[in-house]
């Protein structure tokens, strides 16, 4: 798919700076609002930060424009340049695009752990205070508790398959945001494999090693081949 990259982008808290500014000029009546009020990003390759820039060029003022007004004008501008772009950055396409790679790949080492049985490695993939929600299950809190839910999984049943396939992404500095679809395939002891798949959400936050980890992880099932027996 292609991606438009222009060389502005105006977005979140800085489409709220540009309404601002509108506001301001049409309360302003006759006061000119000289320039444009443009939104870029800066790329601080050592921190690997971005940082949002409002800027704006001086008002000039119309010759009958009262001091209320000019005082009106101000205040929406000065709130523009104070809150526009205060916690939004821009993320760029190739950011994202190293981001999607790194999440795929731990997904991917989590799946191979879950089909391995391997409890331990589980911490490589979930932060201390993760929380885990399922369908049909009580929400789980805390790495310790992930681990010994998974060792009681591992001790009765089998995973032949466990995947995800983010379908959104969504990038705000060291914290990522994904929506997609599941599919596990578990085979309890002496029966037959039971294929689940349904919805799941999650965040994960990237460590100071550049390593990222599960926070939050709901998964909502849609159904299950077999279908399951009521309870």
């Amino acid at each position: 798919m292609e991606r438009a990259a222009p060389q502005y982008l105006v977005t979140g808290r800085c489409m709220q700076a540009a309404l601002a500014a509108d506001l301001a000029t049409r309360y302003a009546g006759r006061l000119d609002l000289i320039g444009a009020i443009w939104a870029s990003t800066y790329r601080n390759e050592q921190k690997k930060t971005k940082l949002c820039r409002l800027s704006t060029e001086r008002l000039l003022h119309g010759a009958d424009t009262t001091p209320m007004l000019r005082t009106l004008a101000a205040a929406f501008t000065g709130l523009a340049l104070a809150g526009g772009c205060a916690r939004d950055s821009d993320t760029s396409t190739g950011d994202l695009d190293v981001v999607r790679t790194q999440l795929d790949t731990m997904w991917s080492g989590l799946g191979a752990a879950m089909i391995a049985g391997d409890t331990a490695k589980l911490s490589a993939f979930y932060s201390d205070s993760a929380l885990f929600a399922e369908t049909g299950a009580a929400t789980i809190r805390g790495l310790a508790k992930i681990q010994a839910a998974g060792a009681g999984v591992f001790a009765c049943c089998r995973y032949l398959e466990s995947r995800v396939r983010p379908e959104v992404t969504e990038l705000s500095d060291s914290r990522a945001f994904q929506f997609g679809t599941y599919r596990d395939v578990i085979e309890p002891s002496g029966q037959t494999p039971i294929t689940f798949y349904g919805r799941f959400s999650a965040i994960l936050d990237r460590d100071s090693t550049n390593v990222w980890r599960v926070t939050r992880l709901v998964v909502i099932r849609d159904s299950s081949v077999p279908p399951l027996r009521a309870r």
